[in-house]
């Protein structure tokens, strides 16, 4: 079992975040990052709504043979209709310009979910949420027909090897498959009112370009021309039904794999963190490292009149989503920014971005922290902070930690951000969360060392502390990390 206490407050929802990345990302299950939502959505419901309002939380995630399990213990006060709440949440995009993410999808992401009331005549101290996804180490698959029969039959046919939806008609599927992670359809093609082909266009905006297997009673020769991954004629036999599905998904991920290789030279590489210009008075060094299926940290900069402001930022996730994701953030600062040139608060470019991920449907379903940074041509520093690790300054030849920090982007209305100013004339350090994680407390020390050797060279450089890095955290890390050092010119 892991488990940590906390002292709740905007400050500490990052450090939160990360211990439960940290759990959940031991263990090869991809449906576990939806507690790192769930996790993120009640701390800030509690720090919102509560009254009286919670101070302390603890968080208890295990697995046993049945599934997994994720405990949110608070001392406020309670949350009298919460399963009521979520059980009338129909539609997930009603609550998620409010909060971020809303009851709905908590129900979608879930199997199963409780609420216990802090009772002290019954030994319970603390109220209790309860989120559990039943164990499957299968690949999930949804079958869709409007013959029970066929069903029950396909159901035995699969359900030793895969883990098995079924629906029986192609609406039950539009509402039922909404927020589910499958990774094959195997529905009937003709069906009354929403046929197999209708089905799949109704569900790709959710479900992504997931593989599709059709079930027909007519001549399949001509479905073959439809560009689809496998037509199956009725009646259909264990064996073949097996043999397409294990072609399809082999197909399929072979293809995802191959999407994403192309992908890398040709846009990936433009979304990599990088300082596009110098500010005037500052050398700054980057260097970034990306897990192995792809970065969610990224910079953005834009020059001022009186200085530079700059963004360090880090998306949730890897892989596809969290570079479709920077790209969008690129995009959306860009056109926040536009025009913008006697800006000198780091803490606005935050409040704007924070109201775009409140009130935009695409940038509410991501989560991300950030470090908003503005160099003054005068040779001052501010920093402002949300959800983010803190940055250091090497004051005296020792790396100080920098006191700024501020709620998570898209979850307050109107949320508002401190910016801190920075020792005057010392080497300022900003990171990502990659460094802690792929870090231990000891191999952080000595890397804070090895960068201090390496910015006071007499050619400043990031080297030694990253073949540190690049040698106790491995090729490539289990996270994405990106190094930022500001060092003013004397």
């Amino acid at each position: 079992m892991h488990s940590a206490e906390f002292e709740l407050n905007y400050a500490s929802l990052a450090k939160i975040r990360h211990n439960i990345e940290d759990w959940v990302g031991r263990y090869n299950d991809k449906r576990l990052s939806c507690f790192i939502l769930i996790t993120s959505e009640i701390l800030t419901n509690l720090l919102k709504h509560s009254f009286p309002k919670a101070d302390y939380c603890r968080i208890e995630f295990y697995g046993d043979s049945a599934g997994w399990y994720l405990k949110i213990f608070d001392n406020g006060g309670c949350f009298s209709d919460f399963e009521k709440r979520v059980l009338e949440a129909n539609n997930i995009f009603d609550d998620l310009q409010v909060s971020g993410m809303g009851l709905g999808l908590i129900k979608t992401l879930v199997d199963k979910f409780e609420y216990d009331i802090a009772n002290t005549d019954l030994g319970h101290e603390y109220n209790c949420y309860q989120f559990e996804l039943v164990a499957s180490k299968q690949l999930t698959i949804a079958i869709i027909d409007d013959d029970y029969s066929i069903l029950v039959l396909l159901d035995a046919y699969l359900s030793d090897s895969y883990r098995v939806l079924t629906f029986d008609s192609g609406q039950a599927a539009i509402n039922g498959l909404l927020g589910k992670q499958v990774d094959l359809v195997i529905s009937d093609l003709n069906m009354p009112v929403v046929d197999g082909l209708q089905l799949r266009k109704a569900v790709q905006g959710d479900l992504g370009n997931i593989p599709f297997i059709f079930l027909t009673g007519e001549n399949t020769e001509k479905l073959h021309r439809l560009a689809i991954d496998d037509v199956l004629k009725k009646p259909i036999t264990k064996q073949a039904l097996l043999q397409s599905v294990e072609r399809v998904l082999i197909r399929h991920a072979s293809l995802q794999k191959s999407i994403g290789k192309q992908l890398s030279p040709s846009i990936v590489n433009q979304l990599l963190p990088r300082i596009k210009q110098q500010p005037s008075g500052y050398h700054i060094l980057l260097a970034s490292r990306a897990a192995e299926s792809g970065g969610g940290d990224f910079v953005f900069q834009k020059e001022q009149l009186n200085g530079s402001l700059i963004l360090l930022a880090d998306v949730m996730g890897h892989d596809q989503q969290a570079k479709f994701f920077v790209h969008a953030y690129q995009g959306f600062l860009q056109g926040v920014t536009h025009g913008l040139t006697d800006c000198s608060s780091p803490e606005t470019l935050l409040q704007a971005l924070s109201e775009g991920l409140r009130t935009d449907d695409l940038l509410a379903s991501s989560l991300l922290t950030a470090l908003s940074i503005f160099c003054s041509k005068e040779g001052g520093i501010s920093i402002a902070c949300a959800g983010h690790p803190a940055p250091k300054a090497l004051v005296n030849d020792q790396w100080q930690t920098i006191a700024v920090d501020g709620p998570l982007l898209g979850f307050i209305d109107k949320a508002e951000y401190v910016a801190r100013d920075c020792p005057i004339g010392v080497p300022i350090m900003c990171f990502t969360d990659g460094l802690i994680e792929n870090l231990s407390d000891k191999e952080q020390g000595e890397f804070l060392i090895k960068l201090s050797e390496s910015i006071s060279a007499t050619k400043p450089s990031l080297s030694r502390a990253m073949d540190y890095y690049d040698n106790k955290a491995g090729v490539p890390a289990s996270d994405d990390m990106t190094l930022l050092v500001i060092i003013p010119k004397r």
